[in-house]
C-alpha cells in the first residue's frame, strides 16, 4: 500500500475575533488582522507539528495492489473513508459504505473492517492502484477538541506578545494540552 497527501484545507478553526478576545484587543480595531490571521496558522501548524496529526482537513489517498482485509490507518483524526477500486475491466467502482467500516484500534489508530461474509470483489490484475482509499483527516470548528483550541490561543498569545525568535517552540501549558492528543508513530 502506497499513501500520499491529495489536499490540505485550511477552513477557520479560531477566528480573528476570538484570537482578539484571548489577546485582550478590540474587536473593531482591524489594523493588525492579518497578522493575527497568521498566527493563527502557524500556531495550528505548530499544534499539528507537535501532536504529529492533521488539525486542519487533509485528504490521504491510500492506494493499493488488492483489498486488504482489515487494514489498519494510522491517520488521525480520520473523519471518513471512501473505496473505491477498479475492476475487472479497469473501471472504478466505488465500493457501498455498508459493506465497511471505520472502528478503533487503539488511541493511535483505526481500522477499515470489512464486514463478516462480505466477498470483496476481484480487482484488475497488476494494478499499483487497484484499490483507492481516500481518507479524510482533521477536525472542523464544531469538532475541534476544546484543549487543541486553548492551546492554539495560547500560541497565539505568545507570537503577539513576543514578536522575536525564542527558542521554544511550544509553551509548557499548550504541550500539557495537546499530550492527549500526541500520535505516536
Amino acid at each position: 500500500m502506497y499513501i500520499s497527501k491529495q489536499t490540505h484545507t485550511a477552513p477557520e478553526l479560531v477566528t480573528v475575533l476570538q484570537a482578539k478576545k484571548q489577546l485582550k484587543l478590540d474587536a473593531s480595531d482591524q489594523s493588525e488582522d492579518d497578522l493575527i490571521e497568521g498566527y493563527i496558522a502557524a500556531a495550528i501548524v505548530d499544534a499539528e507539528n507537535y501532536t504529529n496529526t492533521s488539525i486542519y482537513e487533509a485528504n490521504y489517498l491510500i492506494e493499493g495492489e488488492a483489498f486488504e482485509q482489515n487494514l489498519a490507518i494510522k491517520l488521525n483524526p480520520a473523519q471518513s473513508v471512501v473505496i473505491s477500486y477498479l475492476n475487472a475491466a479497469g473501471a472504478t467502482v466505488v465500493l457501498g459504505a455498508d459493506t465497511y467500516r471505520l472502528r478503533n484500534i487503539d488511541t493511535y489508530q483505526k481500522e477499515i473492517y470489512y464486514k463478516a461474509f462480505i466477498d470483496l470483489p476481484a480487482v484488475k490484475a497488476d494494478t499499483d492502484n487497484a484499490v483507492s482509499i481516500l481518507v479524510t483527516t482533521g477536525y472542523t470548528a464544531t469538532t475541534l477538541p476544546m484543549a487543541i483550541y486553548q492551546a492554539i490561543l495560547l500560541k497565539v498569545t505568545n507570537y503577539y506578545e513576543q514578536r522575536n525568535d525564542g527558542v521554544e517552540v511550544l509553551s509548557k501549558a499548550s504541550e500539557n494540552l495537546l499530550r492527549n492528543y500526541r500520535f505516536y508513530y
